[in-house]
Parts: structure tokens; C-alpha cells; sequence
């Protein structure tokens, strides 16, 4: 029976000890604060059983000078994890801006726990003994969290009602433990079995309930922010379509008016050869101004992308990249026309101009092929081309804001890309986007 306890308590505590660090990464990533009080609960359950049980199970002895000090030492350790795991519960379920009576009572049964782990540890320190009043004092416990799970239970919430279950367990083992604790006392006889065992078992289904309960909460925080993403995604589009269309409509307007006004004028007065050549010279910075302020309104919304999709967009931008700069583009469409949401024609347009810009502007490629395949699934765009590339084992050449950006676009389409570049031989990109 020894040997069980002693492989029951060390996978116990193995398991305890992995999740701290787990909920501790977790907390890094996300910087959510009930992971971190969750994680610190577990922590001081471990070191509460490391300081108290582990000594059962293994046959140590302490030496008696030190007997005190280390009661004291590991029953502050029970509280503190009390104390957290009320802390949790009001981190996980918002408790602050819910009903003041229930987070009250919270915040006090939060704070009673803190004030005995002040108590014992001063005990320990003047070295006076504490497990009878420890025993009391936990007693005393045991009602306030069945007010706790009775007040908790009116909440009905899928997150309250796993905190109330997982709490649950958690009582029942530890009263399953004092009253073997309570028996060993009565018969004056030692159990032939770790008493502790009904408690951790508790404290495992506490755990894993609670840790799907967290992960309930981070799928439905991943789920708000998706959609947060998707409507600034949407006003920025829009916004971006209405300045278009005041550059192309207003502005456009009022400069070709201009232009119009001005060329009237060269009939009805004479001017001087050096103002014909100023008045020329003025005419010809307007239309480069027309023509700038056109290039601008058509990268915010091209205006083929409105009237006609994506496949036509793409085409037009090309297009115009071959008469203006040098490089020479190629686009083929394969494939059925389904039918794609505006919005994510939009995405994907900034993808495509993203890559192609990324491979004019740093990769110097003179040769730049686009592929569209609309298929069942979804999307494959591939864009490759043969500028100077680079190497993709390198984390530094991954973080640039031309990656970021696109990285940004395709996570926000659930999609995935894949990258082949090396020096001096181009580089190949292909993205994967679901529908």
C-alpha cells in the first residue's frame, strides 16, 4: 500500500507541477489574469503537499526543533491556496461588475484567508503549535464555500456552473480526508493508507474541469476578438471606399474642371513665349496631379474591384504594372467562378498587391507570376517571382512589417501560407485561404 501512495502522491504532484507552468505560459501569451491565479493555486497546493504529505509518504522525519516551524509553514500554505482560488473565481467570472452582494462576500472570504495565512505564518515563526487550530479554522472553511457554490449556482452560466462543480469536488474530497483525519484521531491508530488521497483525487477533477472551463473562456475571447477584427476590417474598407470615391469624384473632379477652365483660356488671351512656356509647364503639372490623385483613389478601392471582382482586379493591376514600371506581370486564373464575399475580395486584392510590391521594392524582380485557383475548399494563390529572394531559416528576415502585415491578413481569413525563397533564386509564396 506504501508503494501506491508513494506513485499516487508523485504522479500528483507531477501533474500539478506541469500545469503550473502551463497556466503560467498561457498567462504570458494571453495576459489574462485568472490564468495566473489559477497558476499560483497550484502552485501553493503543490508546495503545501510537498511540505506536509510528502513526509507521510516517504517515511521522513523532521527534526523536532523544526516540527513547529514547518506546521505553521505548511498550513499558511493551505490558506494562501485558498485565497487564490477565490481569487480566481472572481477573475474568471467578472465578479467585479456583476452583483455586488456576490462579489462582496468574495472579496471578504478572499481576505479572511489572507488574514490566516498572517496568523500562521506568525505562529510558525514563534514556534507555537497549530494543527488543532488549524483543523478548526478549515472547518470553518468548509461553510463558507458551500455559500460560495449556493450563490455561485444562481448565475446560471456555463462558467459559473464549472466553477461550481469543480469546487464541488473539491469539498467532498476534503471533507472525505478530515473525516478519515477525525477517525485516525478517534481509533488512535494510523489508516494503512494515505489519508490525503481523497482530496487530491478531488483536486484532479477540480483541475481538469477548471482547466476546460479556461478554455471554454479563451475560445469565446478568440471568438470576440475575430469578430471585433472582422468589423474594424469591414470600417476600414468602407472608409477607405468612401475617400476613394471622394478623391476620384470631388477632388478628380475639381482639378480636370480646372484643367478645362485653363486650356479655354489659351484661344481668347495672348501671352508672352516665356508666359506660354509657364502656362504650358502649369498644364502639364496638372496632369500629372489628375494622374497621382487617380493612382492613389485606385490603391485604396480600385475601382474594378467594385464593379466587376476579383479576377478582373487583379488583372487590371497587372496591367497597369506593366506599363508603368518596368516589370513585366503575368496572371492566370484557374479554376470555377464561385462566388466570394466582397470583403474577402478586398483581403485578398491587399495580399496580392502586398507580394507584389515586397518583390518590386526589396527583391528588384523583373519577372512576377500570379496564379488564382478557385476551388471547392476555398482559395490558392500563388505569387512567384525572381528578385534577389532570401533566406527563410533566418527569424530576422520573418519580421519585417511587409511579412506582418500579410501575416496579419491571412490569420484574419483563417488561412495559411507557405514560403519558399533562397538567395539569388526568387521566391515562391502560396496561401492557402478556406471559404
Amino acid at each position: 500500500m506504501k508503494n501506491f501512495d508513494a506513485i499516487f502522491h508523485t504522479a500528483f504532484l507531477g501533474i500539478y507541477i506541469y500545469h503550473v507552468f502551463y497556466f503560467l505560459g498561457q498567462y504570458h501569451l494571453l495576459r489574462r489574469i485568472e490564468l495566473f491565479y489559477y497558476s499560483m493555486f497550484l502552485l501553493s497546493a503543490s508546495c503545501y503537499y510537498v511540505a506536509y504529505v510528502t513526509p507521510i509518504v516517504y517515511n521522513i522525519v523532521v527534526h523536532s526543533s523544526a516540527q513547529s516551524f514547518l506546521s505553521a509553514f505548511e498550513m499558511s500554505f493551505a490558506f494562501i491556496q485558498t485565497y487564490f482560488y477565490v481569487a480566481f473565481i472572481i477573475a474568471y467570472l467578472d465578479l467585479a461588475t456583476g452583483n455586488k452582494r456576490v462579489y462582496k462576500f468574495f472579496l471578504f472570504f478572499k481576505y479572511y484567508n489572507l488574514l490566516f495565512i498572517l496568523v500562521f505564518i506568525l505562529l510558525g515563526i514563534c514556534h507555537i503549535s497549530s494543527k488543532n487550530f488549524y483543523g478548526i479554522v478549515a472547518l470553518i472553511n468548509i461553510p463558507f464555500l458551500l455559500i460560495a457554490l449556493f450563490l455561485l449556482r444562481g448565475f446560471y452560466s456555463v462558467y459559473s456552473n464549472v466553477v461550481v462543480l469543480g469546487t464541488a469536488f473539491n469539498i467532498v474530497g476534503t471533507v472525505a480526508s478530515m473525516s478519515m483525519l477525525s477517525y485516525e484521531a478517534y481509533i488512535h491508530q494510523k489508516l494503512p493508507f494515505n489519508i490525503y488521497i481523497p482530496v487530491q483525487i478531488g483536486l484532479l477533477f477540480d483541475l481538469f474541469i477548471l482547466g476546460y472551463g479556461l478554455s471554454l473562456k479563451t475560445a469565446e475571447t478568440d471568438k470576440k476578438l475575430v469578430a471585433s477584427l472582422q468589423e474594424n476590417q469591414q470600417l476600414v474598407e468602407t472608409e477607405r471606399n468612401r475617400v476613394a470615391r471622394d478623391l476620384h469624384d470631388g477632388l478628380g473632379g475639381l482639378l480636370s474642371g480646372i484643367k478645362l477652365t485653363l486650356n479655354s483660356m489659351t484661344g481668347t488671351i495672348v501671352l508672352s513665349e516665356k508666359n506660354a512656356t509657364t502656362f504650358t509647364r502649369a498644364i502639364t503639372q496638372l496632369d500629372n496631379a489628375i494622374a497621382e490623385m487617380r493612382r492613389v483613389a485606385h490603391n485604396m478601392m480600385p475601382e474594378a474591384l467594385l464593379r466587376f471582382g476579383l479576377n478582373e482586379a487583379i488583372q487590371d493591376f497587372c496591367d497597369g504594372i506593366n506599363e508603368s514600371v518596368g516589370v513585366k506581370m503575368r496572371y492566370n486564373h484557374i479554376g470555377n467562378d464561385r462566388k466570394i464575399e466582397k470583403g474577402t475580395e478586398v483581403i485578398i486584392y491587399r495580399i496580392v498587391q502586398e507580394l507584389c510590391n515586397n518583390a518590386i521594392k526589396h527583391a528588384a524582380a523583373k519577372h512576377i507570376f500570379i496564379q488564382l485557383n478557385t476551388h471547392q475548399k476555398g482559395v490558392t494563390l500563388t505569387v512567384e517571382d525572381d528578385g534577389s529572394g532570401f533566406n527563410t531559416s533566418q527569424p530576422a528576415n520573418n519580421k519585417g512589417a511587409g511579412l506582418k502585415n500579410l501575416q496579419s491578413r491571412i490569420d484574419y481569413l483563417k488561412g495559411t501560407r507557405d514560403i519558399k525563397s533562397e538567395p539569388g533564386n526568387g521566391t515562391s509564396v502560396n496561401i492557402e485561404i478556406p471559404l
